[in-house]
C-alpha cells in the first residue's frame, strides 16, 4: 500500500563530467544528489557553488559506510564526517549500499555483496541505526550491482532489505539499473523483485546507463539509460512510493543533449505517476 509521502521530483548527481553543464539544466532539476567518498563531497572537489543548492532538495550519497561490514566503529566515524556537512545543505536523504567496502584491516575499493542472513540482517539493521542517530537524518540502502552472490545467504535480496528497513527504520535507494543489470547476469524477474519491495519506504531510485562487456553486464554509467530501464522506472513509479528519481551520469563523453534526454523522459515518467 503506497502512503502519502513527500516528493521531491527528478534531478542528477553531481559528478566532474556533469559539472560543466549545471546552468543548462539547472532549470530541468528538481533536486540534486551530492556524491560522498574518498575525495570528500563532490561538488567541492569540483568548486561548485554551495549556496545554490539551498534551494533545492539535496540527497547525500555516500560510499563509505560500509554498512556491510562488521567494523562498527569504522561506520560510526564516516557518519560523523557526514554529518558535518549536512548543515550546508538543504539534506533530505543519507544513503549508502548494502554491501561492505571496509573490513577491520582493508579497504576492498569495491562494493562486495555480503551474506544476507536473518542473523545479519539484525546486525546490520542495528549498525544503520547507530549511523542514524549520529547523522540525525533518514538513511537509505541501495542494491548493487554484483557479478557473484554471498554464498552464505540464505535468502534473496529484496527480502533482505525489506527486513533491514522493517528492524531499522531505514528506507531504499531502488537502483532500477542494477536491477536490470542482476536480472540478466542471474536470470531473475526484476518486476518480480520491485513487487516484493513495493511495500516498503522507497526514499528515491537511481537510473543510468550501463556496458555489455562479453555478454557480462557492469554498471559504468558511461551511455544513456536504456530501454528495459526505462521499463522498470516506469513500473517502480507505479507500484512504489517513491519519493525521487536521480540520473547518475559519469565516465561520461556524450554530448549534454543526452542528459537533457534523459531528464526529460525521466521527468515525463515522474509525472505520468505524481501529478
Amino acid at each position: 500500500m503506497k502512503t502519502k509521502m513527500d516528493m521531491y521530483g527528478v534531478g542528477v548527481s553531481l559528478r566532474p563530467e556533469i559539472s560543466p553543464y549545471l546552468n543548462e539544466i539547472w532549470e530541468m532539476v528538481d533536486c540534486f544528489e551530492i556524491l560522498f567518498d574518498d575525495s570528500g563531497m563532490a561538488n567541492e572537489s569540483i568548486g561548485l557553488d554551495k549556496v545554490n543548492y539551498l534551494s533545492k532538495p539535496t540527497f547525500i550519497h555516500s560510499t563509505l559506510l560500509s554498512l556491510g561490514s562488521t567494523d562498527n566503529l569504522f561506520s560510526e566515524s564516516v557518519a560523523y564526517e557526514i554529518k558535518k556537512k549536512c548543515n550546508d545543505y538543504n539534506v533530505v536523504f543519507i544513503s549508502d549500499h548494502c554491501s561492505f567496502t571496509q573490513t577491520m584491516k582493508y579497504d576492498v575499493s569495491n562494493f562486495l555483496p555480503i551474506g544476507m542472513t536473518n542473523d545479519f540482517s539484525l546486525e546490520m539493521a542495528n549498525r544503520i541505526r547507530r549511523v542514524s542517530t549520529v547523522i540525525g537524518l533518514p538513511l537509505a540502502i541501495e542494491n548493487v550491482a554484483h557479478f557473484f552472490n554471498n554464498p552464505i545467504s540464505t535468502m534473496n535480496e529484496e527480502q533482505f532489505i525489506k527486513n533491514i528497513t522493517e528492524l531499522s527504520g531505514c528506507g531504499m535507494l531502488l537502483d532500477v539499473n542494477n536491477l536490470y543489470i542482476n536480472s540478466v547476469n542471474h536470470k531473475y524477474d526484476p518486476y518480480l523483485y520491485i513487487d516484493n519491495i513495493a511495500n516498503i519506504p522507497i526514499h528515491y531510485i537511481h537510473i543510468a546507463g550501463h556496458t555489455d562487456f562479453e555478454g557480462m553486464l557492469y554498471d559504468s554509467h558511461e551511455t544513456s539509460v536504456c530501454a528495459e530501464v526505462w521499463r522498470l522506472l516506469d513500473y517502480a513509479l507505479e507500484v512504489t512510493n517513491a519519493q525521487a528519481v536521480i540520473l547518475e551520469r559519469d565516465n561520461y563523453t556524450a554530448s549534454i543533449e543526452n542528459i537533457k534526454m534523459d531528464l526529460t523522459l525521466a521527468k515525463k515518467i515522474w509525472l505520468k505517476h505524481r501529478t
